[in-house]
């Protein structure tokens, strides 16, 4: 991540992913300078816990 331009504090342990929805809530739309790209080797479908800080995954799909 460092060479697309973040910060280098970011721990060796953070996975970059996307939320895609939050319940409930409706997002102001962003739009990036340049894009951010990454390779995608998994789906993940996760349900946060509201309020516990815990996150559950629903069901994981590997990407060929």
């Amino acid at each position: 991540m460092q060479s697309m331009g973040f910060e280098s504090g970011i721990s060796k342990s953070f996975q970059p992913h996307m939320t895609l929805f939050y319940c409930n809530h409706i997002l102001p739309e962003v739009i990036l300078e340049a894009p951010i790209a990454w390779t995608v080797k998994t789906f993940t479908l996760v349900n946060s816990f509201q309020g516990d800080g815990e996150h559950g995954h629903v069901w994981h799909w590997p990407l060929f």
